[in-house]
Order: C-alpha cells, then sequence, then structure tokens
C-alpha cells in the first residue's frame, strides 16, 4: 500500500489532503498540534519516520499582523520553517540508506515569490522555505539521490490561517480567504503536481502574472514596484 505523512492535517490544506489521499488509496499519518479524527497529535517538528511514498510538510500559521519594524515572531519562524527543516533530518539520513526515491512538498506561499505587506515574518518565513528546498533538491542530486523535492505556492485559500488573528487588517484578509480557492481543489492541485514530478507547483497559476514584473524590477536594481492587485490595494490601505 501507498503511504503518506501529512503534517497539519486538521484543518485547511491539510485535511484536504488527507482526504484526497484516503480516497485515492494512501494509508495516511495525518499528524497537527489540535485534536481531531483520524489525526495523530504531535508537533510537525517531530514527524514518525517511514519509508513514505509522499510527504507533505503542509504544517503553516500566518501570525499577527505589523510592519517590519514590529517584534519578531519566533513562533512562525518555528512552524513555518524551523519544522519542515527538522523533518528533512528525520527522513533524509534513512532515505539516502535504503536507497529510497519518495517525495517531500513543501506549503509554501505565493508570498515567497511576492511578498504581501504587514506580514513580514510570514513572508520572510515561507520564502526561507523556498530556498531551503532547493538547496536540498541540488544536494540530494549531487549525491545522486532521486529523492523528489516540491515547494507548492498557493494564493488566498478557504482555511482558517486567519482565524486567531485580531484587528481590522486580520478581518481584510479574513475576507479574501473565505473568497479564495477551495481547499480540495488547492490540495489536488499538489497531489497532481507532485506526481507529475514537478519543483514549484503553482496551486494559483493566475497568481504567477504579476511575480515575472517583480523580478525584472529586482533585476534591474530598481526599488521593487508595490504588489498590485485589488486585495494588495486592499491591504495596504487597512490598519494593522
Amino acid at each position: 500500500m501507498k503511504r503518506a505523512l501529512v503534517t497539519g492535517g486538521a484543518s485547511g490544506i491539510g485535511a484536504a489532503l488527507v482526504d484526497l489521499l484516503r480516497a485515492d488509496g494512501y494509508e495516511v499519518i495525518a499528524i497537527d498540534v489540535r485534536e481531531a479524527p483520524g489525526i495523530t497529535v504531535a508537533d510537525a517538528a517531530e514527524i514518525p519516520y517511514d519509508l513514505y511514498d509522499l510527504v507533505f510538510l503542509n504544517a503553516g500559521i500566518i501570525g499577527q499582523p505589523g510592519p517590519a519594524w514590529a517584534p519578531a515572531s519566533d513562533e512562525v519562524w518555528r512552524v513555518n520553517f524551523h519544522a519542515p527543516r527538522r523533518a528533512l533530518q528525520i527522513l533524509i539520513p534513512g532515505w539516502l540508506a535504503a536507497g529510497h526515491k519518495g517525495r517531500i512538498v513543501f506549503t509554501a506561499s505565493m508570498a515567497a515569490l511576492l511578498p504581501m505587506p504587514y506580514s513580514t515574518d510570514y513572508c520572510a518565513s515561507k520564502t526561507a522555505l523556498l530556498a531551503l528546498a532547493e538547496s536540498c533538491l541540488h544536494e540530494l542530486r549531487a549525491l545522486g539521490s532521486e529523492i523528489g523535492i516540491s515547494v507548492a505556492t498557493p494564493s488566498f485559500t478557504q482555511s482558517n490561517l486567519a482565524n486567531e488573528l485580531t484587528g481590522e487588517f486580520a478581518e481584510q484578509f479574513r475576507g479574501f480567504i473565505e473568497r479564495g480557492a477551495p481547499t480540495t481543489e488547492v490540495a489536488q492541485s499538489m497531489i497532481d503536481g507532485a506526481r507529475e514530478g514537478k519543483f514549484l507547483i503553482a496551486t494559483h497559476p493566475n497568481s504567477l502574472d504579476t511575480v515575472l514584473p517583480h523580478r525584472e524590477a529586482l533585476l534591474s536594481g530598481a526599488e521593487p514596484p508595490r504588489p498590485k492587485g485589488r486585495r494588495m490595494d486592499a491591504l495596504f490601505q487597512t490598519k494593522y
């Protein structure tokens, strides 16, 4: 039987991943810090070891909104970056020793490619996660390993990402999430992308339209333009 691991599996994209994988015949180990049916209560930094076919390092939090000069959120960094990095330390040595060819999928964010206002730790931790994934990929290939690495970059999705936030910015952000893509649609894109061997899995392809002009501006040496779009305009105009 095919085996999969999903962190953050109690809700949102994680819960959709668990349901889709189980429906497809996978034996799924789903972990989360919150209790839920079919969930193993555990921290995302201490995943159980096995030779999984697919691993979705999906757990993530956004943190209370604020400007870049506000106090940093160690918890955002712990969940979004240090927990997935710890998962590599648990999985990769054994997989290499066994010659295993499983695939690890990191849930980053479109914010890793195009930062949002007032979400510095979230955007920076997701950007660091993208860099971690690419570095890991190159290191594995240098060793001759065929372990697969993918990074998903979802944009606004109908999840509980902003449920614990407060303030006007949080209310605006929650509204965007409520009108975002269905979690099942995003999760299916992630599963399909992993099976196709994609490194970057763009679950919201239309969101990529603004990424290239932004990168071109950076490479020119000019100040990067403010992220465009109705949602970004609204976020810049709200109070954090």
